[in-house]
């Protein structure tokens, strides 16, 4: 059998990049997050603790390397790494550091830092770090190398074309030039990859601050120019580094005066978030529309600092000085569809600051037209891959990392289980990469139950089922509906029935005997059970209406049970409790009805002494109850003249004074005479003694 591959899983819950390099995050003081399980969790152990500037190295599986401050590396232990002090980095700087792979040296990176003052004008920097050192634990071995001086405070990297490679980026002073190092397993190039374009960068110190972000695929740039209100974006070009404008969001922040600072694209790439740390606002642009500008999308939030993607596929967001970091959950979506949540994950007792980790964009563009969702086959089967197509491209296919001999086509037919993946090189020579497990499976033997129960099977579809299987065996078909009404089978069996689900190695015939269906029913006396009181009316008759049932068991919700057919049952203790019948028949098929029962105690123990004398502690005679409507309560002394009455003894008690406000009574004994009216309208009468002493 041959199966065409055309299901698409780049969707928002399943984002198209899964690079366990950017699990870990450090940030703010003390904070962490990792994203290995699939979803983040909050960490309590970094050493970091920094007002902007971080960034985190883990290895392809997502386990911990190092991080930094741009001044101090600490290994994975938590430790300073050797010769780990004293980077030229400035930890106060929006962007001022990245963590680089050293191309073809998989134990190697660079660390890149701007420092020299908290202010533009900064200077770039970079030192190596070599892993293989110090057992594994890393250890600086080039430090504070200079690359450019009169820079802002943007610092950003992104794979190049080739997948090997990568670019880092930075901005002049007083300048419209981007400037791009090139990294390749040479080392850092001196010179960049120059593109004067956009708007020039200078005045207030604050046009050196906002984030320099590069969409997840590579090809998109986006810079915040705080103080002049201008977000620009540009279309990157990875395998020369160059920059081409595409758009100015500037008239939309500068007409609401709006200062932005943090920046991210989403998982898709299609939207791009602009926060700020000084109004309470949240922009979305769809930055695939040809007006990006009139795609605004306006949010109030709190003010925001750094913006990030996670590899949960949500964008999480810096909340200064708060143990919470804010998140937009669906990022891909537009509008309110966002899923924007103030306090979106507890840091506690971390805090955040002004910066979350800087990342290189590693991501690559999925090489598949169509990324298959379903990565099994069976025996016998094929399954054919479709790779992007466009003209000019050049494929290359691998199994287990291993070139297919001849496989150069956009097309791939797969008869074996392993590890494919397909290169797609573009006319401008750059790479896009796609792995992909295909396993085979054998034709499994499906076995099910001799007997099922009729509620389960009351109608096998003869149809398609919501699987996608087929059902297929002796029935009586449905005039109307065309199903297969078993019901008419009548009970005892044996039955052949088939079941195949198309595309799987579901497929089985097996025989199927059919027992009565159960329906578990139960009445009690008192019928109502929502208001039972203590102590005197808490007992319940239970009365089994089930039909076909050879036994079973009444759980009355306190600890206790049952196996009597109509047993009878008194609560002790008040409470809301779940009533159950749990009724089998012969053939094992159960059912279960419920039912809730309400035990209300009126009075709780009153006490019998109290001590008026201003303390705080025990100074007013209260009656304390539950589920009643009204007490009315009377204070008497000893030869029954009346001390002290209320009618609202649910919130009022006696102070030990004549009449409530009079002068304070003797020392001694007094008699209470409480009347209790329930919600039911019932009226209950209670006495007691008081001890009054002061």
């Amino acid at each position: 059998m041959l199966l065409y591959c055309c299901f698409y899983i780049c969707i928002q819950k399943s984002p198209c990049f899964a690079q366990n390099e950017n699990n870990y995050w450090y940030f703010g003081s003390n904070a962490g997050l990792d994203f290995l399980s699939g979803t983040a969790r909050a960490l309590q152990d970094g050493q970091l603790r920094s007002e902007s500037a971080s960034s985190v190295a883990s290895d392809q599986a997502g386990n911990l390397l190092f991080y930094t401050d741009g001044q101090t590396v600490w290994n994975r232990s938590h430790r300073v790494m050797a010769n780990g002090t004293g980077l030229s980095g400035n930890p106060k700087l929006v962007q001022g550091t990245i963590i680089v792979p050293f191309p073809e040296k998989p134990n190697q990176y660079f660390i890149f830092s701007l420092g020299s003052q908290d202010q533009s004008p900064v200077q770039l920097y970079y030192s190596i770090v070599n892993l293989e050192l110090e057992g594994g634990l890393g250890r600086v071995i080039q430090k504070n190398i200079p690359l450019r001086a009169n820079l802002t405070e943007r610092l950003a990297a992104v794979r190049h074309c080739n997948g090997i490679d990568f670019w880092v980026m930075v901005h002049e002073w007083n300048s419209n030039r981007f400037l791009a190092f090139e990294v390749n397993k040479e080392g850092v190039k001196l010179e960049p990859v120059i593109t004067s374009v956009g708007a020039v960068h200078r005045g207030h110190p604050d046009n050196g601050r906002g984030y320099l972000k590069f969409a997840s695929y590579g090809n998109r740039l986006a810079v915040a120019i705080e103080d002049t209100q201008v977000v620009e974006i540009f279309d990157f070009f990875p395998n020369n580094g160059r920059l081409v404008f595409k758009a100015s969001l500037a008239p939309n922040f500068q007409m609401s005066g709006f200062h932005p600072y943090g920046l991210e694209f989403s998982p898709d790439n299609t939207k791009l978030y602009v926060g700020s740390r000084k109004e309470p606002f949240l922009y979305q642009f769809d930055v695939s529309a040809p007006d990006i500008a009139a795609t605004q999308f306006l949010l109030g939030v709190t003010p925001l600092g750094a913006l990030q993607l996670g590899l949960d596929g949500r964008i999480y967001a810096a909340r200064p000085n708060s143990n919470f970091l804010a998140v937009i959950r669906f990022p891909n979506n537009p509008g309110f569809a966002l899923g924007y949540v103030q306090d979106g994950f507890n840091i506690a007792p971390r805090q955040c600051r002004l910066g979350l980790p800087n990342f290189t964009q590693v991501y690559t563009r999925p090489a598949l037209a169509s990324p298959p969702q379903r990565t099994t086959f069976c025996e016998g089967d094929s399954i054919v891959l479709y790779a992007l197509t466009g003209p000019g491209y050049r494929y290359e296919w691998k199994k287990d990392r291993i070139k297919i001999p001849g496989a150069d086509s956009s097309t791939l037919t797969v008869k074996e289980s392993g590890l494919y993946s397909v290169t797609v090189f573009d006319l401008q020579g750059c790479a896009y990469i796609y792995d992909i497990l295909i396993t085979k499976l054998p034709t499994p033997r499906i076995k099910r139950a001799d007997t099922v129960c009729l509620d389960a099977f009351r109608y096998i579809p003869s149809r398609p089922d919501p699987a996608g299987g087929m059902w297929n065996g002796p029935a009586i078909k449905d005039p109307f509906t065309g199903e297969i009404d078993i019901i008419q089978l009548g009970v005892g069996g044996p039955y052949n029935y088939t079941y195949s689900l198309p595309g799987t190695c579901q497929r089985a015939t097996f025989e199927l005997t059919i027992a009565d269906s159960i329906d578990a029913q139960f009445t009690t006396i008192p019928t109502n059970t929502d208001s039972l009181y203590l102590p005197n009316n808490a007992t319940v008759q239970f009365f089994n209406q089930t039909l076909n049932a050879s036994h079973w068991v009444f759980l009355f919700g306190d600890g206790n049970s049952s196996t009597e057919l109509n047993p009878i049952h008194t609560y002790r203790l008040p409470g809301k409790y779940k009533a159950r019948l749990m009724a089998t028949n012969w053939a094992g098929c159960q059912d279960t009805a419920e039912k809730e029962i309400t035990v209300i105690q009126l009075l709780k123990p009153v006490p019998n002494v109290f001590t008026p004398n201003n303390d705080g502690i025990n100074d007013t005679f209260v009656i304390s109850s539950l589920g009643i409507k009204k007490i009315t309560m009377l204070i008497q002394d000893r030869w029954g003249i009346p001390i002290f009455k209320t009618e609202n003894a649910l919130n009022e008690g006696w102070n030990g004074l004549y009449n409530g406000n009079g002068e304070a009574v003797a020392e001694g004994t007094y008699f209470y005479l409480l009347q209790i009216e329930t919600f039911s309208n019932e009226i209950l009468f209670k006495t007691g003694t008081i001890t009054l002493l002061r």
